[in-house]
């Protein structure tokens, strides 16, 4: 695992940010910057194969208007994760650890759907999130990376940063699916927003 996520974090080098406001980090053209103020979702779709594996996914942000340690305890909430990941309707912990769990994630889209075991563990200090597949469970993907970090942003509110990389396989439902996975992939900071500002958790979280 600490392989995967090394490889990972080399790839998105770039998404070395500093937990502090946006004008202190210096990733975003004037563009995104522009489109984050606005509370508009920003996205870095990328396309890769290594070791023969056919990656999608990329990198995403938005501002959430809530707290950071709000967004921050929100994360903790595995259960909940159906709610923050697009067309998701299971997040199980199956087995917990010290510093976080694993995860069985169901999603659906129309007829077609997917489970797979993810291990997710917690950056405490970073405010980071990192997963990896776990192939000793049963998956229908072939391969998934990647991390969620959430820093503070100007006005009392909360960037969130997206980074994934996963490989859907080569099954006869998922591989025409690999346009739509990558727009899902890319997606969820938008979820997470809808669900914390919006939606259902709306009131959770405070302190």
């Amino acid at each position: 695992m600490r392989l995967g996520r090394s490889l990972l974090l080399g790839a998105f080098a770039a998404l070395s940010l500093s937990p502090v406001s946006l004008r202190a980090q210096d990733g975003f053209g004037a563009d995104e910057r522009r489109h984050l103020d606005a509370g508009e979702l920003v996205e870095r779709p990328s396309r890769t194969e290594r070791g023969g594996r056919r990656y999608v996914g990329g990198t995403s942000y938005r501002v959430v208007e809530r707290p950071l340690e709000e967004v921050w305890r929100a994360l903790h909430d595995f259960e909940h994760y159906e709610h923050m990941l697009p067309n998701t309707h299971e997040s199980t912990v199956v087995e917990p650890h010290r510093n976080g769990a694993v995860l069985r994630i169901g999603h659906s889209y129309g007829p077609v759907s997917a489970h797979y075991h993810l291990h997710v563990t917690f950056e405490e200090r970073q405010h980071r999130v990192d997963f990896d597949l776990d192939e000793t469970r049963p998956h229908d993907i072939d391969a998934a990376h990647g991390f969620c970090e959430v820093s503070a942003y100007e006005g009392g509110r909360t960037l969130v940063t997206w980074a994934a990389r996963v490989d859907p396989g080569s099954s006869f439902f998922l591989e025409p699916l690999r346009p739509e996975i990558q727009r899902w992939l890319l997606r969820v900071p938008s979820t997470m927003r809808t669900y914390l500002v919006e939606g259902s958790g709306r009131d959770r979280y405070r302190d």
